[in-house]
């Protein structure tokens, strides 16, 4: 930052109060410099008064603070409301909050660039405006939080007021942006006690029409995890300004729609039985409403992993069916008796699944439900393949294909991506094509930043390069498995460590298997019914060294 250095006492005090943090020390140095306190005479930099008179904030934040309090108070306002638009922003949107000339603003813009507070980008995404970022993270949020909430409440309005008028032509590019605003909008309107005043009612309704607009162009865009969240803010904003059971649960259906079987990590089953309970009390429920109520227990249905998830799973789903009863074959029908297929197929009753799952596919094709249709017919090729053998499930989980790429249907794609090559694999094939399909699932997965389907193909291009022996590339997706689970609220990444345990043992590497087991005995693991056999065998060879027979007692039993 400065040729020929600072004084080495001046340099002392900095490389103390900073800790080894380069950001301190640089935002340090500038203050410094703003203030005066530090002068470049005759090619040298000098303090101008006695370091013991200086005064040295105690944090990075606070450094910023102070910078940021000497600027003059057009460039302080103007660094307070791009810091509004967020970490980067454009000249023509600061110019609109500031509500002053542009040649104005944009000499503030200048004296913030000048002190490296602000740095313009090289391209911007807006033809006709100059783009910015903020120099650093910190000197965003530490501008952000300079401004009065109620500031920030009117500012995000105006910006979100703005995209709207001046982004007509790319609302949907801008969608999120626009209903972030809004929605921080309301945020700060509730907690400054405006409550339900016509005002906030007022941006409460622009909010949830930004929400929805957010939540479907995300899904058009099959970023699932995103769209999910957008509805469910909808839905909520939904609540607050009174909408019906009926126009809540319709919401509900729609994000079901979005991520069923793709995206469990969007799901909201705890937020969707109070919605059923409400419909279902509703004085008026009609024939359209139980569809709805049908629908809406199929998504309240997790993959049932245990005995008691089983259980509850069924009594739902017989429950909506008993309320369905006498009535015409209907979608509702449909969808109910598909999805008590699939759990029963959990349970590893494959034969009374592929009775269900029968009935679940006579029905959609009498009420033309191509959905359930589809999706049924993979359910009965993968529970057929249990009873009757994988040869005989191939038929039926290509023509579930193939109406899954006639109707573009991600989700149903992503598991026929997920289980085909494995039974192509147990046929007898190599498991080299699997690992290029599981290649390109992975690659969409990340870029989508779908985090559940990041798991399950990183982790099956684990198992299929273990089955390989490259024992090496096994481990590195494996642990980005177990990662990606961590980083998903709700996610177990149980499963994941039984067969990274099981990996570590094939490479030989008996102390790092061992801890995994450790960890899972300490969290008390039980494993879910289709994985159980992983586990019983990662333990029976654990106990082999020591106790052969107990092993073999083990596995037998």
């Amino acid at each position: 930052l400065l040729a020929g250095g600072l004084p080495a006492a001046l340099r002392e005090r900095i490389v103390d109060l900073a800790e080894g943090n380069p950001l301190f020390a640089e935002e340090t140095v500038r203050m410094l410099v703003d203030e005066g306190s530090l002068q470049r005479t005759d090619g040298e930099w000098r303090l101008a008064k006695p370091l013991e008179e200086l005064e040295m904030p105690g944090s990075v934040q606070a450094v910023i603070a102070a910078r940021l309090d000497s600027l003059p108070q057009e460039e302080k306002r103007t660094a307070q409301d791009a810091a509004v638009i967020g970490r980067i922003f454009w000249d023509r949107l600061v110019v609109y909050l500031a509500a002053e000339n542009s040649e104005h603003t944009n000499e503030c813009l200048g004296g913030l660039r000048a002190k490296e507070l602000v740095v313009p980008r090289l391209t911007s995404s807006l033809a006709d405006a100059a783009e910015y970022s903020f120099h650093h993270v910190l000197i965003h949020d530490v501008a952000y939080d300079s401004l009065p909430k109620r500031d920030r409440a009117r500012l995000h309005e105006e910006v979100a007021t703005w995209a709207e008028g001046h982004l007509a032509d790319r609302i949907g590019e801008f969608a999120e942006l626009i209903a972030s605003h809004i929605v921080a909008a309301v945020g700060y309107g509730e907690e400054l006690g405006a409550g339900r005043s016509s005002e906030l009612r007022e941006t409460r309704e622009l909010a949830y029409a930004a929400c929805l607009r957010a939540a479907r162009r995300a899904a058009s865009l099959d970023l699932i995890t995103r769209a999910c969240r957008w509805m469910w803010t909808a839905i909520g904003l939904g609540r607050a300004l009174d909408l019906g059971p009926r126009e809540i649960a319709a919401l509900a259906d729609e994000d079901a729609n979005w991520h069923w079987n793709s995206a469990w990590e969007g799901h909201h089953a705890e937020a969707l039985a109070p919605i059923i309970d409400t419909l279902e009390a509703s004085p008026d429920v009609t024939d359209q409403d139980k569809q709805l109520l049908s629908r809406l227990r199929c998504a309240l249905i997790e993959p049932p992993q245990k005995p008691a998830d089983i259980q509850t799973a069924e009594a739902i789903l017989r429950a909506g069916l008993d309320r369905l009863e006498g009535d015409d074959p209907s979608p509702g029908r449909a969808r109910l008796l598909r999805t008590l297929g699939w759990v029963t197929g959990h349970a590893q009753r494959h034969v009374e699944a592929v009775s269900l799952l029968e009935q679940a596919i006579a029905e959609a094709r009498a009420c033309s439900d191509d959905w359930t249709l589809r999706w049924a017919l993979m359910d009965m090729a993968m529970n057929v393949c249990f009873v009757e053998g994988l040869a005989d499930g191939l038929e039926l989980i290509e023509e579930s294909y193939r109406l899954a790429l006639e109707a573009n249907d991600q989700g149903l794609i992503h598991r026929y991506r997920n289980n085909m090559p494995w039974i192509r694999t147990e046929l007898g094939e190599s498991p080299e094509p699997s690992v290029s399909v599981f290649k390109e699932g992975l690659a969409r997965a990340r870029r989508e930043a779908e985090g559940g389907s990041d798991v399950s193909f990183a982790f099956n291009l684990a198992i299929a390069y273990s089955w390989m022996g490259r024992l090496g590339d096994a481990l590195t997706h494996i642990d980005e498995a177990i990662s990606t689970a961590r980083a998903i609220a709700g996610e177990s990444d149980d499963w994941l460590l039984v067969d990274r345990a099981v990996i570590h043992r094939l490479r030989g590497e008996i102390a790092a298997a061992e801890e995994d087991e450790a960890e899972l005995e300490r969290r008390a693991y039980e494993p879910p019914l289709q994985l159980a056999y992983v586990w019983l065998i990662e333990r029976a060879w654990a106990e082999w060294p020591r106790d052969p027979a107990a092993a073999l007692r083990e596995l037998t039993a």
